[in-house]
């Protein structure tokens, strides 16, 4: 949520809330995930924003061991050929999409604007952390299925899209 519209209509004011993304048909199928690492004054663990309350829930806490859990789902081995530095990262986001809340209204068509929408908060999250001054990466070297299991997503079309190492500058 990015503000509030206020408008008459018959003599009476309503007021609601307005987001800054587009979303096909008013759908909004993407959800974002904080796995949180090194944010002081905020207990480690995965977080789940809740759009309407505009907080972050408390999904599960993690401990330090669970760390490599995570390194695990987003492929991060030693080995790794990546430059992302994912043990100093100070969180990820992980961008989820609910697939079929735009198939229903737009068949197939949908998937794409899903994907298009989670592209809309990537882009979003890239102009946050140029204005805070922070580095951020996306990734899509992801391991899904674990991650559903990881995230407690039921829904099977609930599908986890792509992540973003968030942290200091290197």
């Amino acid at each position: 949520m990015t503000g509030e519209e206020t408008y008459e209509v018959s003599g009476i004011e309503i007021k609601r809330s307005i987001r800054n993304i587009a979303s096909g048909g008013g759908v909004y199928p993407t959800e974002i995930f904080i796995v949180n690492q090194r944010i002081h004054g905020l207990p480690k663990g995965v977080y789940h924003y809740e759009v309407i309350q505009e907080k972050i829930a408390l999904v599960h806490p993690m401990e330090n061991t669970d760390f490599n859990q995570l390194q695990y789902l987003f492929m991060a081995s030693q080995h790794s050929k990546s430059n992302i530095d994912y043990q100093g990262a100070s969180f990820f986001i992980l961008f989820t999409s609910v697939l079929n809340k735009h198939s229903f209204k737009y068949q197939d068509f949908g998937i794409l604007l899903s994907l298009l929408e989670v592209g809309e908060f990537i882009h979003s999250a890239y102009l946050s952390c140029s204005t805070l001054d922070l580095g951020g990466c996306v990734f899509g070297g992801i391991l899904n299925d674990e991650i559903n299991k990881f995230l407690d997503l039921r829904n099977p079309l609930h599908y986890p899209v792509v992540a973003m190492a968030v942290g200091n500058k290197a």
